[in-house]
């Protein structure tokens, strides 16, 4: 024995004999510790040993991370002194996005043997070669550790953050612009990292260049399936308004930007993480975990139409518990932080309207005050000046009341009690008067489309223009329409539905999933109330509650209000760290939803 000249204690070294396999045979034989039919190579090392009179930290096996096309096992056939992890951002897509960059890491953990040997009697020894070429006891937990340990084949949660990040930037290159739609690059897109991943899927291409996606992990089927449902069709983006390109997948100040950001291709990547990484992970299912990603959600709701009918994925998909999309809405306030967590539990339902008329044409340099298109205008007028009523519904007097406490001033007291808040005329008016509180206190309407004329000179003879009303669940649509055409009061004005009203609906709150989503968000944002929000727009939800199926709009993404309204607008974006900070979330609610049960 002479003492060590690597440790700075009291310690002495000695020849230990180490057997290796090659890495693809180490792997195949981890799990077999004792009754090995054959010997590997041999190879010896120096380990530096303390004596009995001063114990340190010196004895120790070092293991090591070694990753391959993102997933991580234990590298056993290297030696210590040249192990290291090995780690590409891009493993699992094939490629990065522009502007991003691979990043390498090694991860070496050292386990200290004085730390965990147990107390042992002289029975638990074992034997081993000393340089003196005798045999000496060496406890049995030394022995062991001298064994590269196995770990199990995941990820830690940074990689699928990152994973996360690449995925929607190179996602948000993918013009999916509706009309015309072209889906099926998106679905491919999609296709492409499940296969990889292992995880079956299949596209259902309905009409050229129009196509679904769905993406199923088998469980137990011992409960109802839980559907990830997400669109891939985006609304147009005038990229001279943009400060960058709309299709670019940008990352500038901390911010991602493209068409899509906010609605709803981020949150289509949060749920093709989770399903990879429930698939990585080895996650033991009771319930069958479905993808979902559809077309034209933007426009007709042809997508989502064709998967839940028969020709689609009715059989599956209509027997599904929970669906979980988009809809949900977290502001941040001033302060920087969540003011709340908002799950849509229902929404409200549009009701297009086109209203059209007609008149004499003629020269513009002589007006006609009756012409098609000032009647037009005049029953425009009407409308904009008309007060619908306000109404309070229980989903939405609870969404005020969660927010009071964060309130100052007498809007505090007014979202305290809303009922009475409403019988005050300064309160009242105050709140209509208020975009986004009254949108969830009455009917909607609002002009978006007017067409007339072809030339300057011409006074055209029709006039059209288009109103995109939102109704209140339990409204009845022909009543709102005849309450429109009294407000109007021309009868040489029609006015007619656009397209098929479908009657808004909501789902219940007392539900495990509601139950798990309040816990899960307590859990990773203390103290910030969780409530429930009604839906000024409208989503898929409404197609397949008729089903029987719990239909809740969920996200954990966070946006400021300015962030929020960028959806459907200019410059389109979302926080990247916010992006990362709910790939947990997300994985979290799906995971406890869906875990086996003993």
């Amino acid at each position: 024995m002479r003492p060590s000249p690597a440790c700075p204690r009291t310690c002495t070294t000695s020849t230990v004999t180490v057997r290796s396999w090659s890495t693809a045979r180490a792997r195949r034989r981890s799990h077999r510790v004792v009754g090995r039919t054959s010997t590997p190579p041999r190879r010896t090392r120096t380990e530096c040993r303390p004596t009995r009179a001063t114990p340190c930290s010196g004895v120790s096996v070092t293991r090591t991370l070694s990753t391959s096309v993102g997933r991580t096992r234990w590298d056993r056939s290297s030696p210590p002194a040249s192990r290291t992890s090995r780690r590409s951002t891009s493993a699992w897509t094939g490629s990065t996005p522009t502007g991003s960059s691979s990043a390498s890491t090694s991860s070496n953990q050292a386990i200290d043997v004085e730390l965990l040997r147990p107390r042992v009697s002289n029975a638990a020894m074992v034997s081993s070669a000393s340089a003196g070429g005798g045999m000496r006891p060496v406890p049995l937990v030394l022995a062991l550790s001298l064994v590269a340990l196995p770990a199990p084949a995941v990820d830690p949660p940074a990689s699928y953050e990152q994973m996360a990040v690449d995925l929607l930037r190179e996602y948000l290159q993918v013009d999916t612009t509706n009309p015309p739609g072209n889906e099926l690059k998106a679905a491919r897109f999609y296709k492409e990292i499940l296969d990889r991943e292992g995880i079956p899927s299949e596209i259902d291409e309905f009409a050229p260049g129009r196509a679904n996606l769905l993406a199923t992990l088998k469980g137990s089927a011992t409960r109802r399936a839980l559907i990830l449902a997400n669109h891939m069709d985006v609304v147009p983006a005038d990229a001279s308004r943009w400060t960058m390109p709309p299709f670019s997948g940008a990352v500038k100040e901390g911010l991602i930007y493209g068409r899509g950001a906010q609605d709803m291709k981020s949150e289509g990547i949060l749920q093709l993480v989770t399903i990879i990484r429930a698939r990585r992970e080895g996650l033991a299912l009771d319930r069958d975990v479905y993808f979902l990603a559809t077309a034209d959600e933007e426009v007709d709701f042809a997508g989502a139409l064709r998967a839940l009918s028969p020709a689609g994925w009715r059989e599956r998909l209509g027997r599904a518990e929970y669906f979980i999309t988009e809809g949900g809405e977290n502001v941040i306030g001033d302060d920087g932080k969540p003011q709340y967590f908002g799950i849509d539990t229902a929404e409200k339902g549009p009701f297009w309207l086109r209203l059209t008329t007609s008149g004499t044409p003629g020269h513009g340099s002589r007006p006609l005050a009756d012409s098609a298109l000032n009647r037009l205008v005049r029953a425009l007028e009407r409308v904009r000046q008309h007060k619908t009523e306000m109404k309070v519904l229980p989903v939405v007097e609870r969404f005020f009341r969660d927010q009071a406490a964060t309130m100052e001033g007498p809007r505090a007291e007014w979202y305290r009690d809303l009922r009475k808040a409403l019988l005050d005329p300064e309160a009242a008016q105050a709140l209509y008067e208020d975009r986004e509180a009254s949108a969830l206190l009455r009917n909607t309407i609002s002009i978006t489309v007017v067409r007339a004329g072809y030339k300057t000179n011409v006074i055209p003879g029709s006039a059209e223009a288009e109103l995109d009303v939102r109704l209140l669940p339990g409204e009845d649509p022909q009543a709102f329409l005849a309450e429109l055409r009294g407000v109007i009061d021309d009868p040489q004005v029609q006015i007619a539905p656009i397209g098929t009203f479908r009657n808004p609906n909501e789902s219940p709150t007392d539900t495990e999933l509601f139950r798990i989503i309040e816990r899960t968000i307590r859990r990773h944002y203390p103290g910030v109330p969780v409530t429930t929000k009604m839906l000024s727009g409208a989503t898929e939800s409404v197609l397949i509650r008729p089903f029987g199926t719990v239909s809740y709009g969920f996200t954990p993404l966070l946006a400021t209000s300015e962030e929020v309204a960028t959806a459907h607008g200019d410059d389109e974006r979302v926080r990247e760290d916010t992006m990362r900070r709910s790939v947990a979330v997300f994985y979290d609610v799906v995971s406890d939803l869906c875990r086996h049960r003993n």
